[in-house]
């Protein structure tokens, strides 16, 4: 029909063919109204004629490209991306998929079953809503600033429906998957949506259809689905989109939750031996854009891409982290932006390193509604509902700690979990209108209609409004707090810091520990010192020196651990002297006789049968004798304050007064002052 034509054409064509809609329109020769008309209808069979010439004439016209955009090439530098004019950009918008239900089937038409198959027919709609959603969240005019799109290869379009499902018929079911549905597609639906992101000013990140099963395992049928998914979408980005290619990104898999390796077990190097097999396809094919590498446990664990990263011909990867309320240890009811920076900085160790997308999250208040189908959780006491996103939260409260945690590293992009958490989908598709996300929800319940005002969708319309138009966020000159803080903190204090909080006397059996004086009480076959958040690189330097006053206590040695578990074998050394060298190299796990993981220590410190010693100080060495930084290490010296004739610098090298607190250097010595 001709209503069904004509937008078919405005979603394939571009511009030019939008001029022939507008002139037809005014003709009076179709809209959506023209698709009530009869197909004999004298009025429809008058037009017909006249439409066709002005197809033709229009089609022979060299075609617009949707992707023709201002928008600047993007690329991994170091820690951040940059653009192809030098730009730091740390990206921030949301994510989406074309599904009729997920997109709350606004894009139905009339007559349409709720299980129609998903055909060519439907193409022109969905398309044009996604147009119509994109206007409203790049609409600077109206308040929202988003830069980036998540795109979602949803499987309702790439799944046989002729085929019967095996594997449960769920998300992470591909017994359905056609590949030529998926090129099909991709060609007519997919990536039309994606030149019209990149023309709106979005960079594109294309999510694989699905979910990850719940075990993946290297040389499984999900990891060669992946393989095939991937080189059909990035040749045809390559072939017939080359110039948008460093515009897009491709995230691997999405919430792989455990990840085996070849022989089943859930080791270290499994994402690795997994993921690299599906990069090294994706490189194969030309794609030069960036890729996204997931971890696991639902994109929450990065720490094994420490010891075995991922090798990329292009360096040009990122990862892809997911995060809501309750996840990295920080939730509502427990939160803090130093909690945030440190679980998060343990569990996505790669932050230190390469750049971040967060390409899940979301936020709202509970309610006082109670969920119609589950009104009581399991324990019988009501199951209350929030605004209706995935994760239940207060911006005042964790919502601002993830901001402050996420504003730390300073290298972390972010897609709200659905475009419905940024703006209110039905009133930009039902009344063209750009209004907060949320806003809407149990409005009827006076309580609860100012709710969205702590949900994601409030809070990001500020947040993203201020990473577009402040120029700092972009600056390559101006340093994250991350960096900052990592250039000013000498190893000892990463390591060995000989402070209240850096020491732990109590790690196994009960102890004490006073930084004044350096006094360390173990515990009856106690352990004291440092574990660390994350596994500390111990091969920077070839020796550890300990230097105490006095006699040691009973039993007294220095234990490293190369595992997380306080019960696994450590190395040891006995302390016997007020000076004892450890040569790292040679130091091998008690009773096994198995080297130590030098890459990866999880926790140093004293081991005694119990009793007191005093301190002074652990630091690193490149000969012995010498600390590693050419300066001395972390002295606790009670009888510092009396020196007051020295000069004392700061460890920015800057020299201060009598009163300046903290860690100071006098005579080449590091000294806690208080």
């Amino acid at each position: 029909m001709f209503g069904n034509t004509a937008v078919f054409l405005s979603a394939k064509v571009g511009k030019i063919t939008l001029l022939c809609h507008i002139l037809c329109a005014k003709l009076g020769i179709f809209g959506r109204n023209t698709l009530l008309l009869p197909p004999n209808c004298k009025f429809y069979m008058r037009m017909k004629k006249s439409f066709y010439i002005l197809f033709l004439f229009f089609f022979s016209l060299p075609l617009a490209s949707y992707a023709q955009t201002s928008l600047p090439d993007i690329h991994v530098e170091g820690r951040q991306f940059v653009d192809s004019k030098g730009n730091r950009r740390v990206l921030h918008g949301v994510m989406d998929t074309p599904s009729r239900y997920f997109n709350s089937n606004r894009w139905d038409q009339p007559g349409w079953a709720w299980n129609k198959t998903y055909g060519t027919d439907m193409v022109p709609y969905c398309i044009e809503y996604f147009k119509s959603l994109f206007k409203h969240i790049t609409d600077n005019t109206n308040g929202t600033y988003c830069d980036v799109f998540r795109l979602h290869l949803d499987p309702c379009w790439t799944n046989d429906p002729s085929k019967t499902a095996t594997g449960g018929g769920g998300e992470d079911d591909i017994s359905r998957f056609s590949r030529s549905r998926l090129n099909s597609f991709l060609k007519s639906l997919y990536m039309p949506i994606a030149k019209e992101a990149l023309g709106r000013g979005l960079y594109v990140i294309v999510r694989p259809p699905g979910v990850c099963p719940g075990t993946i395992q290297v040389g499984d049928a999900y990891q060669q689905y992946l393989i095939n998914v991937w080189t059909d979408v990035a040749k045809y980005i390559v072939t017939n989109m080359s110039d948008c290619q460093k515009k897009m990104m491709i995230e691997l898999a999405n919430e792989p939750v455990r990840v085996l390796d070849e022989e089943g077990y859930d080791s270290d190097y499994a994402m690795t031996d997994f993921f690299q097999p599906v990069v090294d396809a994706i490189r194969s094919t030309g794609f030069r854009g960036i890729v996204l590498v997931p971890g696991k446990t639902w994109q929450q664990d990065y720490r094994g891409y420490v010891e075995y990263p991922i090798f990329d011909t292009q360096a040009n990867l990122a990862y892809a982290v997911h995060c809501y309320p309750g996840w990295y240890g920080n939730s509502d009811d427990n939160h803090s932006p130093a909690s945030f920076i440190k679980s998060f900085k343990s569990s996505v160790p790669v932050v230190k390193n390469c750049p971040i997308v967060i390409t899940e999250i979301d936020w709202s208040p509970m309610t006082d509604v109670l969920d119609p189908v589950n009104p009581k959780k399991p324990d019988g006491t009501p199951n209350y509902k929030n605004l209706g996103t995935w994760g239940s939260a207060n911006t005042s409260k964790w919502g601002n700690d993830y901001k402050a945690m996420k504003d730390y590293f300073g290298n972390i992009s972010m897609t709200l979990t659905s475009t419905d958490c940024y703006i209110d989908g039905e009133s930009a598709h039902k009344r063209d209108v750009t209004e907060y996300g949320l806003m809407n929800a149990w409005k009827s319940d006076s309580k609860w209609s100012e709710g969205y005002k702590e949900s994601s969708s409030y809070a990001c319309w500020e947040w993203y409004k201020d990473y577009a138009t402040d120029p700092k966020y972009k600056d390559n000159t101006v340093k994250t707090q991350f960096e900052i803080d990592e250039e000013s903190k000498p190893a000892e204090e990463e390591y060995f810091p000989m402070t209240a909080e850096g020491f732990n006397p109590s790690i196994y059996e009960k102890g004490a520990f006073d930084p004044s004086t350096g006094l360390v009480t173990i515990g009856k076959y106690g352990f004291a010192g440092w574990e660390y958040d994350e596994a500390k690189d111990f091969t920077q330097h070839p020796y550890v020196i300990v230097e105490i006053e006095g006699s040691p206590c009973n039993g007294l040695d220095f234990r490293i651990f190369d595992e997380e578990s306080y019960w696994s074998k450590p190395s040891i050394q006995k302390i016997s002297s007020e000076k004892t060298v450890i040569n790292l190299a040679r130091q091998v796990k008690d009773e096994v006789g198995g080297s130590l993981n030098l890459k990866r220590i999880y926790r140093t410190g004293f081991w005694a049968y119990g009793g007191s010693f005093t301190l002074r100080t652990v630091y690193f060495s490149d000969d012995g004798v010498t600390p590693a930084t050419g300066i001395d290490a972390l002295y606790v010296n009670p009888t510092l304050e009396s020196d007051a004739s020295a000069p004392a610098y700061s460890i920015a090298g800057e020299r201060v007064g009598a009163d300046y607190k903290g860690i100071v250097i006098v005579n080449g010595k590091k000294y806690i002052r208080r």
